[in-house]
């Protein structure tokens, strides 16, 4: 059995598979364990990690970043949570700034990324 809570869409996303009985008789199966790997037709995979340059990303003003996401991944920029629903996501930077930049997406490994504006 799965010891301690899970996050709501980490449950949700083993209730939708097919073996999911097998994945919540597991013995030693916990939050932990899943913050590392996932459980996924029936086998342990590797949880898979955002398609980020770096975790920390230079622009200069008036230049541009475009990441491919997961559809419905979460973003937040310095705290100001939205829902990237189409995958896209293009930041532009007018002036010299730095903020931080959390995606959050099951089974994907949560990843923060530092963006600074120089000039």
């Amino acid at each position: 059995m799965i010891n301690g809570p899970l996050r709501p869409e980490v449950e949700q996303f083993y209730r939708e598979q097919s073996d999911v009985d097998c994945i919540f008789s597991w013995r030693g199966l916990d939050a932990e364990h899943l913050a590392r790997d996932y459980y996924v037709r029936k086998r342990l995979c590797k949880r898979p990690r955002f398609d980020v340059p770096a975790q920390k990303v230079q622009l200069q003003p008036g230049g541009s970043l475009s990441l491919k996401l997961p559809k419905g991944c979460t973003v937040s920029i310095d705290g100001e949570t939205m829902n990237c629903d189409d995958g896209k996501l293009v930041l532009e930077a007018d002036a010299p700034d730095q903020f931080e930049l959390a995606l959050s997406h099951w089974p994907y490994k949560e990843t923060v990324l530092f963006v600074e504006v120089v000039a």
